[in-house]
């Protein structure tokens, strides 16, 4: 329960903090930070990344054991917490890296439309929000989980 309301409250504070630019809660200025390509290219290199990383079977595996520990149905031993701490915190760093690869493919697509300043400041945009997305992924569910299961295992 910790965990999903420290996730909704890390999404509460971006939401704030957009809000705050403008006085107030604007749906429009909030549409402003989503962006589909944004999100999904990173997803899909973390994803790639994963499967280079470790079998699917041990990706199954360790989604399905971290559901079962946070709601703890199950108690693991150090060997099981270590390997899952691990395995978080490959994800916080492949979400961080894949979208500093998506940033640095945007700025590059952006230098060839040097001409048009319009589409140089929609395009640089869209490349900030690939580093907001990863970061916040990183930061609010990858890393904590992974520090979370390390802890578990310094305890024991």
């Amino acid at each position: 329960m910790r965990v999903t309301i420290g996730i909704v409250l890390g999404i509460a504070s971006l939401f704030w903090a957009v809000s705050m630019r403008g006085g107030g809660l604007d749906l429009r200025q909030m549409i402003l930070f989503i962006n589909i390509p944004s999100a999904l290219f990173p997803a899909l290199g973390v994803v790639a990344s994963m499967l280079v990383s470790y079998r699917a079977a041990d990706i199954i595996r360790n989604f399905k054991m971290c559901r079962l520990v946070r709601r703890n149905k199950i108690i693991i031993d150090e060997d099981t917490s270590r390997e899952l701490a691990q395995f978080y915190d490959s994800l916080g760093v492949y979400s961080i890296a894949w979208c500093g690869i998506h940033t640095i493919l945007g700025l590059v697509l952006m230098a060839a439309n040097l001409t048009d300043p319009a589409q140089l400041l929609s395009g640089f945009a869209i490349s900030a929000l690939s580093i907001l997305y990863g970061l916040a992924v990183a930061y609010l569910i990858f890393f904590p989980l992974s520090r979370r299961f390390s802890r578990e295992w310094k305890k024991r």
